[in-house]
């Protein structure tokens, strides 16, 4: 589930005075002056009728039937946010060099010419953007997460472990695949591993962004669910997950309907992993300077964690500079 985005900033060191400028709510982002279409909310509908099969572009990353990747790394990007899939391309995404590692950008279509043409170009440039028909809108996460999982199941059924992330995130590739190596993962079947929710209820203030209301879901408790941000499922699931998917009823809340909902329909084992999910700031170290407090990240807490979410452009560079410092961590 997205939330906050952090816009881009020209420091990494920057002052706290300011941190209110460079946080916005990035639903704004999705509205229909920017991307046409679908800006309604279906919860409650049959999925079925809603859904769009097929892809815009799809590109050959999983080639061969044999092909069966270790891991296969999905980013969910919204069509016109160019600047952090740069960045992610000239950072963590270089580790798609290991062998049977694959990263691709999952993007929605825009009824927008000028977005079309760019993510056009843009493909056909880097080879490594899938285009679903689902419409790139805020309220149409949950729609464009079923197509990654139909993507999955048709064209990467082989991949042993998917990541799910978000574009803003930063991704310690090396320490994922060392954890899908460990023997007691490495051996795991119909499994989500992430940062569990547990206990969460719907928010019911009707003015909130995430507000539902007792007629979408009339519980007082969510089924536990992994943050949406980054997790991991074994690929043995994808398939379940889409045919599944289209038999339920809309939930807006893409995280909760597909990793709670979906995934407690199926019966696939929940795995708590702390490391899946640490927002930026909560890592940051904090010092002053000229009565001012800034500041900035320890290389140790960004080489020990495998996703830190809400970063910004800038922000993506400042964490591969920190993730190569040589540095011993205790």
């Amino acid at each position: 589930m997205t939330g906050v985005y952090r816009r881009l900033v020209k420091s990494e060191h920057r002052n706290l005075h300011d941190l209110d400028s460079v946080l916005v709510d990035d639903s704004k982002y999705y509205q229909e002056d920017i991307l046409v279409p679908l800006s309604v909310n279906y919860n409650g509908s049959p999925i079925y009728p809603l859904y769009d099969s097929g892809f815009e572009i799809n590109p050959e990353v999983c080639s061969g039937k044999n092909f069966a990747p270790e891991l296969l790394i999905v980013v969910h990007s919204a069509n016109f946010l160019i600047d952090l899939r740069t960045a992610i391309r000239y950072t963590w995404k270089h580790f798609d060099k290991i062998e049977n590692t694959v990263i691709v950008f999952f993007l929605g279509r825009s009824d927008n010419r000028t977005i079309t043409e760019n993510v056009l170009a843009e493909s056909a440039f880097f080879g490594d953007i899938v285009v679903s028909r689902t419409f790139d809108t805020y309220n149409n996460l949950t729609l464009k997460t079923i197509s990654m999982c139909e993507w999955i199941d048709r064209f990467c059924p082989r991949a042993k472990f998917v990541l799910k992330a978000d574009d803003d995130i930063f991704l310690n590739v090396p320490l994922l695949l060392d954890f899908i190596r460990q023997p007691e993962v490495k051996s795991a079947k119909r499994s989500v591993f992430g940062k569990l929710n547990h206990g969460t209820g719907p928010v019911r203030y009707p003015d909130h962004k995430f507000y539902i209301s007792p007629e979408e879901y009339p519980g007082d408790v969510f089924l536990d669910y992994m943050q949406g941000a980054s997790y991991l499922f074994t690929g043995d699931i994808a398939g379940s997950l889409f045919r599944t998917a289209l038999q339920m009823n809309f939930f807006r809340m893409e995280d909760i309907f597909l990793t709670g909902f979906v995934s407690e329909r199926i019966q696939a084992r929940k795995v708590h992993v702390d490391r899946f999910y640490v927002l930026y700031f909560e890592i940051w170290h904090y010092y002053t300077e000229n009565n001012q407090t800034y500041y900035d990240v320890e290389s140790c807490n960004v080489k020990k964690l495998i996703a830190i979410h809400y970063v910004s452009y800038s922000d993506i560079f400042a964490l591969w500079q920190r993730f190569f410092t040589r540095k011993v961590c205790k």
